[in-house]
């Protein structure tokens, strides 16, 4: 048992005392009346660890958006091309679905790739390179384009740039805001 919680209880207990040691309080509006400091100690006490702990609890779309495209390899994350194109099940679910040619998913990934650089730094163009895909299964053909070029996943690359002399991640990429954008603008797109 802490002693904060220790604390507290003796708090209680002294607020729920009348100030003659011998009688109990009978309701609780008395308690109040009676001992108004420590039942504002208590109720700031139990106001701070509910925000402490509610804080810690409570996940936002958003990071949940986020943690998914970073970390799920499944035919539902587009960002994991790997698992995602699996062209004999896009097939059977999807026969008329619009797919982007080689040429132009490349096209997509070098004109990010050029964007992306530290020397150019054009983020909204890079960003716009995904948001105007009209479907997720488009951007996993970018992502697919984008890495087996690149040798770097496209993820890796918005999250943290691109060192232009050695093609490596550094220090850079998308603001945490344009980041979280672009992912929540990915997964309300149709798969295909």
């Amino acid at each position: 048992m802490s002693v904060s919680t220790v604390a507290g209880a003796a708090l209680l207990s002294s607020a729920l005392k009348n100030r003659d040691n011998n009688t109990k309080v009978k309701t609780f509006e008395e308690a109040v009346l009676n001992k108004p400091i420590a039942f504002a100690l208590i109720a700031g006490a139990g106001l701070w660890l509910l925000s402490r702990t509610a804080k810690s609890i409570i996940v936002t779309q958003e990071e949940r958006v986020q943690e998914s495209a970073e970390t799920e390899t499944s035919f539902n994350n587009p960002w994991s091309w790997q698992a995602f194109l699996d062209w004999n099940r896009i097939k059977k679910i999807a026969p008329a679905a619009k797919t982007l040619t080689y040429a132009q998913a490349v096209q997509r990934a070098n004109n990010i790739y050029n964007a992306m650089c530290s020397f150019s730094e054009n983020e909204q163009l890079a960003i716009s390179q995904i948001t105007s895909l009209p479907t997720q299964l488009q951007v996993a053909q970018v992502c697919n384009a984008f890495e087996s070029n690149k040798g770097i996943s496209l993820l890796t690359t918005f999250k943290s740039g691109i060192d232009a002399c050695f093609g490596v991640p550094f220090a850079g990429g998308l603001s945490s805001g344009d980041y979280n954008n672009l992912l929540m603008n990915v997964s309300k797109k149709p798969k295909f």
